[in-house]
This record gives C-alpha cells, structure tokens and sequence, in this order.
C-alpha cells in the first residue's frame, strides 16, 4: 500500500483535540530492537476486556521500500493480541506510526497515529461507558507525542498537492526553482502552521516535509519536466537541459541531523534515491567500493551544494546504495561487500539493517499479496 493509500485508509474516527506540550527526547540513533504496546480496556459495562481487541500497528523500516517495479507491497503490520505486543524497530524511537484498533471481531474501535519508543512502553487505554459505547482512547508513554484527534492526517491532506504550472516555468530552471520554493512548497507545507501541535512537532514536521519536498520534487527537475511538464504543460523537451551545480545549493540549509530518523510521514528512501540518482549518478553504485572510500568520494561530488553532510546523511546513502542493488536490482551482495560493511559500521546497527536486507529484502511485507 503506498504512503498516499494508507494515511487516506487510517482517516481518524475520533475527533477533538488534545492539549500538546513539547516533550524532550534524547537524540534518536539507528538501533533494531522492538517497542513494547499495551492495550488497556476501561469498559464501564464489564463487557469488553484486552481479550476482545486486536491493535494493528504498521511499523516502518528506517529505509522504507514498499514497490518493486511498478508493483506496491503490502506492509505487515505488527499485531497487538490479548493487551500486548512487541513491534520492531530500527530506530530508537518514531513517531506517526500508523495504528488500527478493532474488536476481534473486525469492529473497527479507532484509528490514531502513536509514538514508539524502544525506552518506553506505549500504553494505549480504551474507555467505554456503561452501555458499552466507546467514548475515547488516552494515551501515555512511547514518546509522548502520539495523534489521536487527526491532526497529523490534516497535515499530510495538504501534503502532496502540484499544479501544473506554466510552459515557461517550465522550460527555465531558475524560474521553476523560485516557483517550487516561493509558491508550492509553502503551500504544501501550509497545514502544519494551524494544526494543535507542540512546537517541536511543529519544527521537526516543517523540517522533515522540507527536505522531502526539495528531494523528490526539486532535485529531479529535468525527470519531472521531461515526464509531467512535456505531458501537462506541452514542454518543449528539446529546452531541458541539466541544471549547473549551483540550482542544488538549497539543500544545503536542509536538516540532516538525527531528527532525519524520525521521518513524517514518508520514508526516507525516496529521499536518498534521489541524492544518489540526480547528485551522485558516478557513484549511485556502490559496488565493492569500502564504505569509507565511497563516502570520501560522494563528500567530493556533493561540494558546491551540501557544504558538509553529516557523518548520518552520508551513512544513509551508503546504505542505500546497498539497498538499492538487494532490492532494486535483485542481487545479493557479494562476499566482498560484506566484508565492507562489517568493517564500517563496527558499532553501528545500520550496517545489521543491511546484511538483515540481504537475507529477507522485504520484511514488514506480505509478498503474497499485492496492491496494483
């Protein structure tokens, strides 16, 4: 199921809102492991108990990859049973993880986006009056900053939007990059000024839909207006030319820092892809090339438009660089490579995510079912 498909299939149930105050939490690291969910039952009526729900949560991987080809996988989502359940992670902790609550039967309870922890439980409490009518949910730990009233789905409505633009914006660069960050990034973005949110959500939201934006929708002008612009805009593709170095220099004021790995809402994949496929196309394969090497060589090809990416930033292109050839291209890594990424990350569980890859490229899916 593609992002888009499932923010619109958890559209929130509940409504109202909730009262938000900026939590601190530690820097967030890339760490496998499992947060721990709990679904508590206050039911008035004494009908309901754990034992008669079931919570859905659909855990994403630090570098979610849900497509092969033109076909989208199905994500598997990790299955809270009698009032408890483990999800996996790759992150320390991640927020706006999608999550469905319903009766065993199948009676859908309440949708809400929670915020997972490997420190913290997530305790999630169902509540009932005595005629066993559910009245709303509340929720405590993970971190601190889960959405049950919808706002984080009013964000990602607004999200996502294009217009089609002029011929001539078109067919200038410059003039498309001003229109891009003057006029439809901002609008795009729009939403997180007016939703209750705490101020952090309200920074690390901007900031991550930011560099989403200027990544998938910016970096790729001459693809895009090769695609969309000649087949909506009727774009002379005979105009397009590859812009200089210098079209990419705002993406040097985009956050790279660890906030990264808590992504809202989309993955970074598509992100990294784009770095590799537009910026670095010398090198978007990694080959038997040592880690340290590579990223040597990538700092060299970025100069002149991301002054000094974080040690983070380049260890996730690394990384997708291996990705991209298990997953994209369906080819194991060879012994040498292996070898590589053992060696570079020692003592970094990134390098585990890649190898874990290599065994099962697709782990929170079910291969047997396809959405087309």
């Amino acid at each position: 199921m593609t992002t888009h498909l499932l923010w619109a299939f958890i559209a929130l149930i509940i409504t109202g809102c909730t009262t938000r105050t900026d939590i601190s939490l530690p820097v967030n690291e890339i760490k496998q492991g499992v947060a721990e969910v709990t679904i508590k039952v206050n039911d008035q009526s004494e009908i309901m108990s754990a034992k008669d729900i079931v919570g859905e949560v659909y855990w994403k991987p630090l570098l979610d990859y849900n497509y092969v080809d033109t076909v989208n996988l199905i994500p598997e989502p990790a299955i809270i049973t009698n009032g408890t359940g483990l999800v996996p992670m790759e992150t320390l902790y991640r927020d706006a993880v999608s999550m469905i609550i319903r009766t065993t039967n199948g009676q859908d309870i309440c949708h809400l986006n929670i915020g997972l922890s490997q420190s913290s439980p997530q305790i999630i409490t169902l509540n009932f009056n005595a005629d066993g009518k559910f009245l709303n949910v509340d929720v405590e730990g993970g971190t601190g900053r889960s959405d049950i009233s919808g706002q984080y789905g009013r964000i990602f409505e607004a999200y996502g939007s294009s217009s089609i633009g002029t011929k001539e914006i078109w067919e200038d660069s410059e003039k498309f990059l001003n229109w891009q960050l003057e006029k439809e990034m901002k609008e795009n973005i729009s939403a997180v000024k007016a939703v209750e949110i705490s101020d952090v959500e309200r920074r690390w939201i901007t900031r991550a839909l930011e560099r989403d934006y200027c990544l998938t929708r910016i970096v790729p002008y001459k693809e895009r207006a090769l695609t969309f612009g000649v087949d909506f805009a009727n774009v002379d593709s005979s105009k397009i030319i590859a812009p200089e170095c210098s079209f990419y220099r705002f993406l040097n004021n985009l956050d790279y820092s660890t906030d990264m790995l808590n992504d809202f809402p989309l993955g970074l994949r598509r992100e990294m892809n784009a770095i590799l496929r537009v910026l670095l196309p010398k090198i978007q394969f990694i080959g038997e090339t040592p880690v340290e090497e590579w990223k040597r060589k990538a700092i060299k090809e970025l100069k002149g438009i991301i002054d000094n990416p974080t040690p983070l930033l380049l260890n996730l292109l690394a990384a997708t660089a291996y990705l991209q050839q298990i997953q994209g291209q369906n080819q194991p890594l060879t012994d040498v490579q292996i070898a590589n990424i053992k060696s570079a990350f020692v003592n970094d569980d990134l390098g585990k995510i890649i190898l874990s890859r290599n065994a099962n490229p697709y782990p929170n899916v079910n291969q047997n079912i396809i959405w087309q």
